[in-house]
């Protein structure tokens, strides 16, 4: 329905300028959360992190292997597994009440045979990746990303 505004041309309705503004603004406004959400989804990260070219490689990795999925990325944002962001280097309690270090060597374990040092309260089952799913070398890279996530601080 036309408005009192509106001018009517062969049967056309055309609003005034000021209102095509405000739709076209509308419009921005509400696509802007689906764009970031897009940007998120294809890797695309807010972070001012800093990481070096063999983390950068880590962050594709675990991109690729499904890693972020469930413990985030360098903001953080764990969804499903813990996050890996400040984690290095801690202690963490196992199911068994053992204490492991959040090392190398943990990640190593985590990543190929992750029900051999269950964190305390995991109820998740988290999937091994053989060197099928993540060459040594990308265990390593993924490693270096990690480890530059830091200790909490």
């Amino acid at each position: 329905a036309a408005r009192p505004d509106d001018t009517m041309t062969s049967g056309t309705t055309h609003r005034p300028a000021a209102t095509s503004t405000r739709m076209m603004f509308a419009r921005v406004a509400l696509a802007a959360p689906l764009l970031a959400g897009v940007a998120a989804a294809c890797g695309a990260s807010s972070s001012s992190r800093q990481l070096s070219a063999e983390a950068q490689e880590g962050q594709a990795v675990a991109r690729r292997a499904g890693c972020a999925g469930c413990h985030g990325d360098a903001d953080g944002g764990a969804t499903v597994g813990p996050s890996w962001v400040g984690l290095w280097g801690t202690d963490v309690t196992l199911d068994d009440g053992s204490v492991a270090r959040f090392d190398e060597q943990f990640v190593r374990t985590a990543v190929r045979d992750p029900d051999a040092q269950r964190p305390e309260g995991t109820w998740l089952h988290m999937p091994a990746f053989g060197e099928r799913q993540v060459s040594e070398a990308d265990l390593q890279a993924l490693i270096a990303y990690i480890r530059e996530l830091g200790p909490s601080t």
